[in-house]
């Protein structure tokens, strides 16, 4: 029996490339070829390149332009008018679009299925005109993941991944204000066994994808630092922070690592890679 064909977009960013390392082989085993879609979104002949190509059976569309301080209109090539040429292209594929909870708005303090649309920054809004690109070609049949924060190895956006990779530098990160704030951030590991799992059970909806273990940015920070054994973080005076927590759909399967054990992962991970 024939392979069947996944396409992955952003597939050398930081959740692609771990998608498309972590799925590869094994999707071989199971009758998946996962290819890497790396024509670029900025080209204007984006989509008539796109149309040049054999549609896929599946589409997994996690590339994007990530900027929180950008403009909308900075940000609609890359983030809307390139998903809706890839939805248009691969019509009859299952499609996988992974959104953002920034949809819900940066500050809300509590995101469940119910929330609104609050569009206040322009990466937010970018996704959510994507979202609806990709359903006014599939209506309710495709799969739309709206992402708490993800970090992990090789993350680059989010104060948490930078924490991180000042860590694994032996720089002391620095923690500003109480650090009160509760946030569930999603370890990039766990993110792509929910996307296996939704591929292979071919889910299709809206879902918030989070864990379901909330910790305060504070504690993070000081995980960050014993795990990765920098000493005590800097500590320096900042507003205090607010709360935002993402409840987890039901629908999806329970793949969380806790945060502890996510960055002796990490580190483990890390430390072969450089060698030590």
């Amino acid at each position: 029996m024939k392979n069947k064909r996944i396409v992955v977009t952003g597939a050398t960013g930081f959740l692609g490339s771990t998608f498309v390392r972590m799925f590869s082989d094994v999707g071989k085993k199971i009758g998946y070829n996962v290819v890497p879609l790396l024509l670029r979104f900025d080209d204007p002949a984006f989509s008539r390149k796109l149309h040049d190509l054999h549609p896929p059976d599946y589409l997994v569309h996690l590339g994007a332009k990530v900027d929180l301080a950008a403009p909308l209109e900075d940000l609609l090539l890359p983030n809307t008018l390139a998903t809706y040429a890839l939805a248009d292209w691969a019509r009859d594929s299952y499609f996988m679009y992974a959104s953002s909870v920034m949809v819900h708005g940066a500050t809300t303090k509590r995101i469940k299925a119910d929330t609104g649309a609050w569009l206040d920054t322009g990466y937010g809004h970018s996704k959510w005109l994507g979202e609806m690109a990709v359903r006014s070609v599939f209506g309710d049949d495709c799969l739309i993941l709206r992402l708490a924060g993800v970090y992990g190895n090789g993350g680059r956006h989010m104060g948490l991944n930078q924490t991180i990779r000042q860590a694994q530098d032996g720089v002391k990160p620095t923690l500003y204000g109480d650090g009160a704030g509760m946030r569930n951030y999603n370890y990039v590991v766990d993110v792509v066994k929910t996307m296996v799992f939704c591929l292979k059970s071919l889910t299709t909806g809206t879902h918030l994808v989070a864990s379901d273990q909330p910790v305060s940015i504070a504690d993070m920070v000081e995980s960050v630092c014993e795990v990765f054994m920098v000493g005590q973080p800097n500590m320096e005076p900042g507003a205090a922070s607010a709360d935002q927590i993402v409840e987890r759909s039901p629908a999806l399967p329970n793949y969380v690592t806790g945060f502890r054990d996510s960055l002796r992962h990490m580190k483990y991970w890390n430390d072969k890679e450089s060698g030590k």
